[in-house]
């Protein structure tokens, strides 16, 4: 019996994926806020059946695509 190549390899959640909880906790973040930045198109995330993920490189991505806090200068 031969396998499609993709049923060979480990499931996301193994492969260097988070839960949107395990994102919310890493990066103390709402879920909502998740949600928001999956619909804009600044988060990508993956399906494992019902279960939504988000890569760790797509974590990576989005958080190197946050703007850089630059605090006022004394005056």
């Amino acid at each position: 019996m031969h396998l499609h190549p993709q049923l060979t390899r480990p499931p996301l959640i193994d492969d260097g994926a988070v839960s949107i909880d395990q994102f919310c906790s890493n990066n103390a973040v709402s879920r909502a806020t998740v949600y928001r930045e999956i619909a804009s198109g600044r988060l990508e995330a993956r399906k494992v059946g019902r279960k939504t993920v988000i890569l760790k490189a797509a974590e990576r991505a989005w958080l190197n695509a946050l703007p850089v806090f630059e605090p006022e200068a004394a005056a």
